[in-house]
């Protein structure tokens, strides 16, 4: 999202406990619950499907909005990365588990 808006958009917290950065194992505040993982998970969906059905098909062969200098992707070419990227990452779908046991 942040190649094509300029911007990152996580809810407020949330980069501390699930960010790069982040030590799931040590919570530095209260976890959200499972309910608000869901909704906030579909309202992330949604933000996206909505984001990519404004974009023209030809600008998909064209470098993103917000591209950094010298990166030679498309934007088709970051969609897919990004989609990719939530399809196999299994840490974050781990972490949700661990906060489902936890309450």
């Amino acid at each position: 999202m942040r190649l094509v808006t300029g911007r990152s958009e996580l809810p407020a917290g949330w980069e501390a406990m699930f960010g790069m950065g982040s030590r799931p194992a040590r919570p530095r505040g209260p976890w959200p619950s499972k309910r608000e993982v869901i909704e906030r998970l579909r309202a992330q969906l949604a933000r996206v499907e909505a984001l990519l059905a404004g974009i023209a098909d030809i600008a998909l062969d064209r470098a993103p909005p917000h591209a950094h200098p010298g990166d030679d992707r498309t934007l088709g070419d970051c969609v897919l990365h990004g989609w990719h990227d939530e399809a196999k990452h299994q840490g974050e779908m781990y972490l949700l588990l661990k906060m489902q046991r936890l309450g």
